[in-house]
């Protein structure tokens, strides 16, 4: 299948939103450190609020930029998974094949930023990890042995894995299986509150429990995907995506009541954003191929190619690294968006490096593996 480039440039302004609403609203915000990230003996908050207006984007827009960015990261994400059931679906001999493949591919970029992650907060901010939290949360396991996780936005990776473990007993999604999906997850996301003693053998279940919200919007992008491969009219499409945005929202309404947890995963708005930035995104990939000569388009799809494989990393490492440039800039005089320019810099080239050395890795593995099969 073609790669849509308008869906990496969707991804590209979701990554941005993400790290505006992580420096300029974390940043202004920041009373007390965060955990594993600026220690509680830094003098907060990092962009005072009354020294710019830069927090005003975010209020003037009604929605929390990073929760839009990360729903547009989740459905992404899904729209590709049906992709590749049916890319490595029929040529794997396991079940878990698609699990593989997806972690093998993610792995050494989890890693590298990890300690990229841990040197960091070391040098910066005092803050020790111990090899068991590094490779726990590398491999997104840090729930499942209770273990504080280097970085949070680990989650993102926990979802996935969640998801491509599903994945492995549904081969083949269809509309039918994805709604039955939904409704595991309702059930799921009520599951910790049915009382012990009726729990049984479900208690296996459990670790899925706090990431089934998340879950279902993943499934918005599998149901996107299946609607488009099967070429559904318009009317069909709105009519599913709607109910199946509506099962999200339920679903992390219940979330949100049950464990008191408040986000903007349970606002319309939220998914209506979304929906906006990965529109934008196709439309803008579009608009610039038509008017662009073959030379400038070459160096666009290059471009959107470069920038969107820095994803990963880069979502990884901006909270560490952006929020330690506004902590080492806290009392330098720029204005306070040229801290945030910088932040976004240093982020961007902290997810090169991760890439650059990831690239030396697997040359390496090839070269010695070559030597092997000689």
């Amino acid at each position: 299948m073609q790669r849509d480039y308008g869906l990496d440039v969707s991804k590209i302004i979701a990554m941005f939103m993400v790290a505006w609403g992580h420096f300029v609203d974390v940043g202004s915000s920041l009373v007390s450190g965060i955990p594993g990230v600026i220690n509680g003996n830094t003098a907060l908050p990092l962009l005072p609020s009354d020294t710019h207006a830069l927090w005003k984007v975010g209020v003037f827009l009604h929605v929390s930029l990073p929760v839009v960015g990360v729903v547009v990261f989740f459905i992404i994400s899904g729209i590709f998974i049906p992709i590749m059931q049916e890319k490595y679906g029929p040529k794997s001999k396991s079940d878990f094949f698609l699990f593989g493949h997806c972690f093998k591919r993610v792995f050494p970029t989890v890693l590298i930023s990890i300690l990229l992650i841990a040197l960091v907060e070391r040098l910066l901010q005092g803050i020790h990890f111990s090899l068991g939290q590094i490779l726990a949360t590398a491999t997104g396991t840090s729930s499942l042995f209770h273990v504080e996780p280097v970085t949070g936005v680990i989650w993102f990776l926990i979802v996935l894995e969640a998801m491509w473990l599903v994945s492995a007993f549904f081969k083949k999604y269809t509309v039918q299986n994805i709604f039955s999906l939904y409704g595991i997850c309702l059930f799921l996301v009520v599951l910790p509150h049915i009382p012990t003693e009726h729990r049984g053998p479900l208690s296996t279940l459990m670790v899925f429990a706090h990431n089934a919200q998340m879950l279902d919007i993943v499934l918005l992008g599998v149901l996107w995907s299946v609607m488009r491969s099967r070429r559904s009219n318009l009317f069909d499409k709105i009519i599913y995506m709607s109910l199946a945005t509506g099962l999200c929202l339920i679903t992390t309404k219940m979330y949100e009541v049950l464990y008191n947890f408040h986000d903007s995963y349970d606002k319309e708005a939220t998914y209506l954003a979304a929906l906006c930035v990965i529109l934008l995104g196709r439309f803008l990939y579009r608009w610039l191929n038509k008017i662009l000569s073959d030379a400038f388009k070459a160096r666009l799809i290059s471009g959107i190619k470069f920038i969107s494989n820095l994803f990963l990393p880069f979502y990884l490492c901006h909270l560490c690294v952006g929020l330690n440039v506004l902590f080492l800039l806290k009392k330098v005089a720029v204005p306070a968006g040229v801290k945030v320019f910088l932040a976004f810099v240093f982020s961007l080239l902290a997810a090169m490096l991760v890439n650059k050395i990831v690239f030396y890795i697997k040359l390496l593995q090839n070269k010695i593996l070559g030597v092997v099969k000689c």
